[in-house]
């Protein structure tokens, strides 16, 4: 569980630059359509969730997602690959 949220994290921070209008979504956060993949952000207190729905096929073996983020002055980059 933890490392799928990790990888929907990974790709909307990737996907969210160029995204579309917000709207509210299934989980309480906001959503936007970024290249016809709806995001949704989530956060509550000090934990942020991202959701991305409509993906054309499951994540295959060796499939690999890069997090990335800026804030607070921190630079996170965390790298994934698929059992």
């Amino acid at each position: 569980m933890i490392l799928r949220a990790l990888m929907v994290a990974a790709l909307s921070l990737t996907l969210i630059a160029n995204a579309d209008a917000e709207t509210k979504g299934p989980n309480g956060g906001i959503v936007v359509k970024a290249e016809d993949h709806p995001v949704e952000f989530v956060f509550r207190d000090q934990e942020i969730v991202f959701y991305v729905g409509e993906l054309a096929a499951p994540l295959g073996p060796k499939a690999r997602v890069v997090f990335s983020s800026v804030f607070d002055g921190h630079n996170l980059q965390a790298r994934f690959v698929t059992p």
